[in-house]
């Protein structure tokens, strides 16, 4: 509870004050989502009893503990729902089970008596209040009674003649909401004087199935209003539950663009709801969330509650899924309103008499069409299950009242009770009385001409420091206000489908420029639609009156553009008989602002028609008001919505809509300049010839011809180029020929230092112009060849981390250099990739000899043969080394050149064993020899974080034993004990040893979880840099210069190399690349030295690549993977000194392997080659794996065929050899008898499939 009152905000803090005070009055705030308590002490309280307090007509509740307050809760202290996506199980199902027409009766022209029915008695039809003004005929009368008792089943009276929408039309209302904790709120107490009338109205409730009771976790706040009518209202508080309510985006209609159409009809017919949101069900699943205490115990609602955040836009929903074909010509819906429109015309004959129908002349044709529509709209609700109220039903009527709007057959006025309020407002005595004032007469601005000048005075009040002082002025003023919403004139709507001519009539002032919009009827009077007014600022006050009116027309036009699109016949009024002739004769000077609004105002097709300043009264009234109080001077860009259609006027909707697709997201692959002419280049080149000659090209439209003379007007044509004027800057020469645009990106980018896309794309902006210029710009830029091997951009991998099963299954090995000391001048470290276990020894020299012997003594003959060994490139892990794990088929995996990062394990491990050797010499290096063996002891006893384990105890299964626990008597030796029989030490060590498998498989799952952490950690550091794609045989790249990362005059060398084209991807994620000639890499690139190249298309034919040794050149020369044709075995003889003696008990094995060749010859042959060539290949370099690779040497490319770069050929074993492999055993007893595919995919490199 309590983190849910902190969650809402101070919104559910002041009720507890509340109820701690004793005889004091209930204030109830009724807000927009719901009603909430507040301390009538409290500051906002005391102001909105100021200046919200309803006053009741009649004051019968005086004598009430209750009193009532309107009022908006502020803004900070609204809760608002939660932004997010609909689940699927809350999604409303929404269907017409069948045809809700094919049940309506038809209505007959000769209706007969109202027979009283048990639901619809006499009386409830005398509460219908049909023809209660007298406009109806009788038979009319008697028409509109007939209708309502054919649908007497969707009127309602009562609780209990409520309806609620049918389920198979619309599913139960599920609650979206997000995870939360259930609330459970503190109930207000019911005052003892309304206690009774509270449980009767609760009873009632429970009886018409409003509510149920319940056993729910939820209990929210509630309480009674009063309504008008004196009868108690339940007001639920369901703020908790919109907080965690997922928010439903509709909304009902504008409340303006709503009721416009409805003006002008000869009749209406408004309908409310009986219930409006309580006719919606709520889903069996969400009622618990609506759950509240009361007297006759904890119940909870059945439908859809009034104050639940959803409920407008749901119900909203569900009404105009039942009247979708009728909305908007004949009816609309807000929420619970239905307004239904009668025709705009009675039908009058010559003499102005109405058409009536002729099968019955005692009915009029429009009341007719009205009544057939009103008979169809409560058949297709009636048809749903809901009812409407048969008390507030307005039934064809001259004039209603529509959403606090009156609309009569002349237009639409105010609200004639909010007239009366606005008559008998009392003289302000404080501010918040002005206030008051002010904000009522706001609603009805739009009836009142010159609003802004006449509030001005009352304006004035209300500014901070002000001194209220009530003189004549202002009593003027108060006066003049309330007589014009009086006399408020009807405005009617404009007709769209009428060729009657629309009217904007404009003049200008210092002041602002005043508009009025309006139309001339069938009976040619001028009927108003909306009044407007602009002020000018400082600068527009100062323009000269020509200048003035023809800027006060732009405005105008521009202000209002949303309501002068498909007018037929639009006239614009203008007193000024000048901007006629600016019009038709514009100034032709490259930076005229003038010519910015004349080519704004010639987008507009209309009539220009000159008034005289006398019959001009009603605009040069609203253009001579001073700006009013609080209202703003508007920042008018109107030149930049010009600039957006400047050349797609003359094209079609889909050629607009390509191009504008085109400059909102730009490929930078993509062809640009060398693209064919584009569409506005036709335009430009059409533009150009019509300046040079003035003849103007055949459109197949006037409109069109006319639009392209507009267009025209932002070109010259000077010394037979042609220039295109900006208002603010000079003009900029407009470019044709590819050739010439491709030589100025060249020189602009090329010739001025290179520089990015920002500065390139200035240089030239300033000087010229063509279509879509800036993407050629990126172009040309990611493009230079220059600009991307200086790039400084770096990328990163994913990293992929290792996962050991098991101890000694992978180990890191590497050689660290420190100072020479007695002839020692390096360590070589191998660590086991699981526990941590470092074997180390000082050399005299980091040759292959010494390593393999280290590996040999250290390695195999303590722990026995690894499955993989990973080393860097360096010459040590050739020759010798190589020899030996080729002997025990150790998988040998080399890290690509600089990637030290695929060797972290030993590389991170030589910090450590490097920091630990010399804080132990003490400042005296020379004894590191000495004391290696001492950190390695120290390594291996350390707890790792990774595992949670120190190696030395996942290796034995015991912690050490160290000189302190002997010299303390710890209890690492309390185990054991002198005098122990052999059965008491091995007992001891089988317990010892029984965990070691589940430690071992726990630190497993540690390293592994840690590893995970890290790659996660990594992953987000360097989000930005992480490149995930993968690069396709053939594609061209530049690889990072690491060799000179180091140096220090690097800055002067290239940071990338290249182009080279990537020949494939190997299995552990580096590139195999080649140089553009064929020459491949003898070494594989790590793909973080990688970038895309993009290629110049004026400099494709021409690439040349560095030299491919430039990648491979690192500090150890790397030496061949193919032997040459005489074969030496490296590192053969170098192996036998090393494990010749202590492989003499191994008789076994050293037969087994004197079975095995140490050479296989293989004869190739390929359909291009002019002879047979015989390679020699060790035994040792097919073993242990299933893919094999041969790399050529350069000196045979005359086998790469030129022609095709896909021929294969096939090549067979000479001799009789036993393979064995993991996959299985192959024996070749003669030529073409177990043959390999050879595929030449890329020159320089062919790949031998072994096909088993």
């Amino acid at each position: 509870m309590e983190r849910r009152t902190k969650a809402l905000g101070d919104q559910s803090r002041s009720p507890p004050t509340l109820l701690t005070r004793a005889r004091r009055p209930i204030v109830f705030l009724l807000v927009e989502d719901e009603s909430v308590l507040q301390d009538p002490d409290s500051e906002s309280a005391k102001e909105t009893q100021e200046a919200d307090e309803i006053e009741d007509e009649d004051d019968q509740e005086e004598d009430q503990r209750c009193r009532v307050y309107g009022a908006y809760k502020p803004v900070d202290r609204r809760v608002k729902p939660v932004p997010g996506v609909f689940l699927e199980d809350a999604r409303v199902t929404r269907q017409f089970p069948e045809d809700p027409l094919s049940s309506l009766r038809p209505l007959t022209p000769h209706p007969p008596e109202f027979v009283p029915t048990t639901k619809l008695t006499l009386e409830r039809m005398e509460g219908l209040k049909i023809n209660a003004d007298g406009f109806l005929w009788p038979e009319e009368e008697k028409l509109f009674k007939h209708i309502f008792s054919l649908n007497e089943k969707v009127l309602a009276f009562e609780e209990g003649d409520r309806g609620t929408f049918r389920e198979d039309y619309f599913s139960p209302y599920i609650i979206p909401t997000i995870p939360h904790v259930p609330w459970m709120d503190k109930n207000i107490p019911i005052p003892p004087g309304i206690k009774e009338q509270v449980i009767e109205l609760l009873r009632g409730k429970l009886e018409a199935g409003v509510y149920e009771r319940c056993q729910s976790s939820y209990r929210s706040k509630w309480f009674c209003v009063l309504k008008k009518n004196g009868k108690l209202r339940l007001v639920h508080d369901l703020q908790p539950l919109n907080a965690i309510t997922i928010r439903d985006a509709g909304l009902p209609p504008n409340l303006d663009d709503f009721v416009e159409p409805f003006a002008g009809r000869q009749c209406y017919t408004v309908l409310d709801l009986f219930w409006a949101f309580d006719a919606r069900k709520l889903d069996i699943v969400s009622r618990d969330l609506t759950a509240f205490h009361s007297p006759p115990g904890l119940l909870r609602l059945t439908s859809m509650p009034m104050g639940f955040t959803n409920s407008p836009a749901e119900f909203q929903a569900c009404m105009t899924f039942i009247l979708q074909d009728e909305i908007p010509h004949v009816a609309n819906v807000f929420i619970d309103d239905l307004p239904i429109k009668g025709p705009a015309t009675c039908y009058p004959d010559s003499d102005g008499n109405p058409e009536v129908l002729k099968e019955n002349r005692g009915i009029r044709r429009f009341i007719w069409e009205h009544a057939n529509d009103v008979h169809r709209i409560l058949h297709r609700v009636g048809h749903a299950g809901i009812t409407f109220s048969g008390l507030k039903a307005q039934v064809c009527k001259p004039d209603v009242i529509i959403v606090g709007q009156k609309c009569t057959p002349e237009g639409r006025m105010p609200e004639d009770d909010k007239v009366d309020k606005i008559r008998n407002w009392p003289v302000p005595k404080t501010v918040k009385d002005v206030r008051g004032f002010i904000g009522l007469c706001g609603t009805v601005r739009i009836w009142i001409k010159d609003f802004s000048e006449k509030v001005r005075p009352l304006r004035e009040l209300t500014l901070q420091k002000a001194e209220f002082i009530w003189d004549d002025r202002r009593q003027n003023a108060f006066d003049e206000l309330k007589d014009l919403v009086a006399s408020a004139p009807a405005l009617r709507p404009i007709d769209y489908s009428s060729s009657n001519p629309v009217i904007l009539s404009v003049d200008s002032s210092k002041y602002a420029v005043g508009f009025i919009l309006s139309q001339i009827d069938d009976e040619g009077r001028r009927r108003p639609a909306r009044y407007g007014s602009l002020p000018m600022n400082e600068t527009e006050s100062n323009y000269s009156q020509p200048k003035l009116e023809l800027y006060g027309l732009y405005r105008a036009l521009r202000r209002w553009r949303l309501y002068l699109v498909r007018v037929k016949t639009l006239h614009v009024e203008v007193d000024a008989k000048y901007i006629k002739g600016m019009l038709n004769e514009p100034d032709l000077q490259p930076n005229a602002t003038i010519n910015r609004w004349i080519q704004g105002i010639l987008l507009f097709d209309f009539k220009l028609v000159h008034v005289p300043a006398a019959q001009h009264k009603g605009p040069d009234a609203l253009s001579r008001r001073p700006l009013g109080e609080g209202e703003a001077v508007e920042d008018d860009n109107g030149d930049e919505w010009l600039d957006n259609i400047a050349l797609y006027i003359g094209t079609t909707p889909s050629e607009a809509k390509d191009q504008f697709e085109m400059l909102s997201g730009y490929d930078e692959n993509a062809e640009v300049y060398l693209a064919p002419t584009t569409t506005q280049d036709q335009v430009l080149q059409m533009i150009f010839r019509f300046l040079s000659d003035l003849e103007v090209p055949e459109f197949s439209t006037p409109r069109a011809r006319f639009k392209f003379l507009r267009k025209c007007h932002n070109y010259f044509v000077k010394d037979g180029a042609m220039y295109r004027r900006y208002a603010q800057r000079m003009p900029v020469k407009v470019v044709f020929e590819e050739n010439e645009r491709r030589r100025i990106l060249e020189e602009a980018h090329d010739q001025f230092g290179h520089k990015g896309v920002r500065a390139t794309f200035e240089t030239i902006r300033l000087r010229f112009f063509w279509p879509y210029y800036h993407g050629d710009v990126r172009r040309y830029v990611s493009e230079c060849r220059e600009c991307q091997i200086r790039s400084v951009k770096k990328v990163e991998v994913p990293l992929i981390i290792s996962t050991p099963v098991d101890l000694f299954y992978k180990v890191y090995m590497d050689v660290m250099f420190m100072p020479t000391v007695r002839g020692y001048n390096c360590i070589v470290a191998c660590r086991d990739d699981l526990s941590g276990v470092t074997e180390a020894r000082a050399l005299k020299g980091a040759s292959s000899k010494e390593v393999a012997k280290f590996f040999w003594e250290q390695i195999i003959c303590r722990y026995g043969a690894v499955h993989h060994v990973v080393t860097d490139n360096g010459s040590e892990t050739k020759g010798a080394f190589e020899a030996l794990v080729r002997r025990y088929r150790i998988h040998h995996i080399r890290i690509s050149p600089y990637n030290s990062k695929a060797n972290g394990v030993v590389e991170r491990g030589h910090f450590i064993l490097r920091e630990a050797l010399i804080k132990s010499c003490e400042g005296n290096i020379s004894r590191w020899p000495e004391l290696l063996p001492l950190a390695v002891f120290a390594d291996r006893i350390s707890i790792r974080r990774a595992t949670g384990f120190s190696p030395y105890f996942l290796l034995h299964g015991v912690h050490p034993v160290l000189p302190m626990d002997l010299r303390e008597s710890t209890f690492m030796v309390e185990g054991f004990r002198s005098n122990m029989s052999h059965a008491d030490l091995l007992a001891l060590r089988i317990r010892q040893l029984e965990r070691r498998p589940a430690d071992v498989a726990r630190a497993a799952e540690i390293l592994r979880m840690s590893r995970l952490t890290s790659k996660e950690h990594f992953e987000k550091r360097f989000a930005h840099r992480i490149r995930r794609e993968v690069f396709e045989s053939g594609d061209l790249v530049l690889v990072r210069n690491s060799t000179i990362e180091r140096e220090m005059n690097r800055k002067h060398k290239p940071r990338y190399l290249g182009p080279y084209e990537i020949v494939r991807r190997t299995q552990n994620g580096s590139y195999v690349i080649k140089e553009l000639n064929g020459d491949v890499s003898r070494e594989s690139v790590a793909a973080f030295r990688l970038l895309a190249y993009h290629p110049s298309d004026r400099d494709i034919e021409n690439l040349v690549s560095d030299p491919i040794d430039a990648v491979d050149n690192n500090d150890a020369q790397l030496e061949e993977d193919v032997l040459e044709e005489e074969g030496e075995d490296v590192g053969d003889e170098d192996l036998e000194e090393i494990i010749g003696e202590e492989s003499d008990n191994d008789d076994e094995s050293e037969d087994e392997m004197d079975m095995l060749p140490t050479r296989i010859i293989l004869w190739v042959e390929h359909p291009h080659s002019p002879a047979s060539v015989t390679l020699a290949v060790p035994y040792a370099f097919f073993e242990g794996t299933r893919w094999w690779y041969i790399r050529l040497r350069s000196w045979l490319g005359w086998l790469r065929p030129d022609s095709d770069r896909h021929n294969s050929g096939k090549f067979s074993f000479a001799h009789t050899y036993k393979l064995e492999s993991h996959a299985s055993t192959v024996v070749g007893q003669s030529p073409n008898i177990d043959e390999w595919e050879l595929d030449d995919h890329i020159q320089g490199e062919f790949q031998y499939l072994y096909a088993s």
